[in-house]
This record gives C-alpha cells, sequence and structure tokens, in this order.
C-alpha cells in the first residue's frame, strides 16, 4: 500500500517537541541544552526511520509549540540534534 506522502509527494516535516502529551508540547518545560538535543534526536530520528521504511525522504525539523522559542543554548541543542540524525534536513526559522 502506498503512503499519502509518496503518492501525493507531499513533504515530510518533522515537528519535534516537549514530552507534553496533554499540553499538545506547548507548555513550557526546564530541560538542559543536552535533554533538549536528546529529545530532539530521539523524535526526528523515529520519524527517519519511518520515512527510511517507505521509501520518502524527511524534509525538515522545526520545533514545535514551547520548544520553539528559546535561548542561544537551548536554540543551538535544536540544531545540534537535529544535524546529529541528518546534516541535510532543512532547520527554517522564524521570519524577521
Amino acid at each position: 500500500m502506498e503512503t499519502f506522502f509518496k503518492k501525493n509527494g507531499t513533504a515530510v516535516r518533522a515537528h519535534p517537541g516537549y514530552p507534553d502529551l496533554v499540553g499538545f508540547g506547548r507548555r513550557k518545560m526546564a530541560v538542559s541544552p543536552a535533554e533538549r538535543k536528546a529529545m530532539v534526536m530521539y523524535q526526528i530520528g523515529a520519524l527517519s526511520a519511518f520515512c527510511q521504511a517507505e521509501g520518502i525522504p524527511l524534509q525538515h525539523g522545526k520545533p514545535h509549540g514551547a520548544m520553539y522559542k528559546k535561548d542561544l543554548p537551548q536554540a543551538l541543542a535544536i540544531c545540534e540534534g537535529i544535524r546529529a540524525v541528518n546534516p541535510k534536513l532543512i532547520l527554517p526559522g522564524p521570519s524577521g
């Protein structure tokens, strides 16, 4: 069975966030940069495995919810996590 993404040529995008199921990742969590990097790597790595199994590329990774707006050390941890899984992934940033 062909997946929707493959059939329609739709890009697959990862949106890693906090492990906050009830708040849908929108509640702030106090985590270290190392913990944030691990969260990003885990989530993007899992989605990458599904994409690989289906023969479709993962296009980009963008933080979700409360994980998106952070200070420089936390932002760098996100970048490092994405790069560790796939250095070719696009990382969009805010405009302005």
